[in-house]
């Protein structure tokens, strides 16, 4: 049967919002996806459950800051031990917590981390909110038989625009200006 016709799980005909370990995730998935490409995984999902809201929380970066992709919402937690966040774990507990008490009234987080569980029940106990936690096999499985898994260079572009194969190589510029050997243009 195509994706548009098979049903949904609960947790995504409700609405509301979906927040992505994104190395859990990834890790469930066989490590085959990197970032570009598990943020264009979530740009498919989210064509099957329209009304959801996608949140791909990611350990680490250079700073804590969320990037809006259109589709999908790219959280970094900033460096590893930081403030306010040490960790993605500690981003997604805030996020479910912010979620609910904005009045978002179905929350699913995607983790197979029993002390991430914890933590997101408990703050769910807080609120009205229903707050779900699905294991990333099993949302794993789920993308697998909604055939979203494809490559993300497929005929979907990633989500931060342009196909990759259709941007300039960004490093050419800054790594000619660094000292030491010339590389090739």
């Amino acid at each position: 049967a195509a994706p548009s016709s098979r049903p949904l799980p609960p947790w995504l005909k409700r609405g509301g919002a979906i927040i992505l370990d994104a190395n859990n995730v990834r890790g469930a998935i066989g490590f085959e996806a990197d970032l570009v490409d598990l943020g264009a995984i979530a740009r498919r999902a989210r064509r099957l459950a329209p009304d959801v809201e996608w949140i791909v929380c990611v350990d680490h970066g250079p700073r804590h800051c969320a990037l809006d992709c259109g589709d999908v919402v790219l959280s970094f937690s900033g460096p590893k031990f930081s403030q306010p966040y040490a960790c993605a774990d500690d981003m997604i507990v805030s996020d479910v917590g912010r979620l609910c008490k904005l009045g978002c009234k179905a929350v699913c987080v995607v983790t197979s981390d029993r002390q991430l569980r914890k933590r997101c029940k408990w703050v769910s106990g807080r609120s009205a909110a229903t707050v779900d936690v699905v294991r990333s096999d099993t949302f794993g499985d789920w993308l697998a038989a909604m055939d979203v898994l494809g490559a993300a260079g497929g005929q979907d572009a990633p989500p931060f625009g342009a196909a990759d194969s259709e941007q300039p190589d960004p490093t050419d510029d800054w790594l000619a200006d660094l000292p030491g050997p010339k590389r090739k243009r």
